[in-house]
C-alpha cells in the first residue's frame, strides 16, 4: 500500500481490516482470482470499520460476477 492515506499506523489499520475481510469472506471469491485493493484518499482510516469494507468489496464482487456472466464468462455461483 502506498503512502496516499495517513501515517503508518493508519495504513496498517486498513491493511488489517482488508485482510480480515478476506479471511472471513473467502467463499465470496472464486479460487484463482487475483484481487488488488487500493485505498483512496478522503477516507479516515481510524473511522473505517470492517462492515464498511465488507459492503464495498462484496458489492464489487457482485458487479464483477454480473459483468462476467453478461459477457458469457465462466459460470460463477451467485452470492445472494
Amino acid at each position: 500500500m502506498g503512502r496516499k492515506i495517513g501515517n503508518a499506523v493508519q495504513r496498517n489499520r486498513v491493511k488489517r481490516l482488508v485482510r480480515e475481510f478476506f479471511r472471513l469472506e473467502r467463499e465470496a471469491f472464486p479460487p484463482g482470482w487475483d484481487i488488488v485493493v487500493v485505498a483512496k484518499r478522503g477516507v479516515d482510516p481510524m473511522k473505517l470499520h470492517l462492515t464498511d469494507i465488507r459492503e464495498d468489496l462484496l458489492a464489487a464482487s457482485r458487479r464483477v460476477r454480473r459483468d462476467m456472466t453478461a459477457t458469457n464468462g465462466p459460470y460463477l455461483p451467485s452470492l445472494s
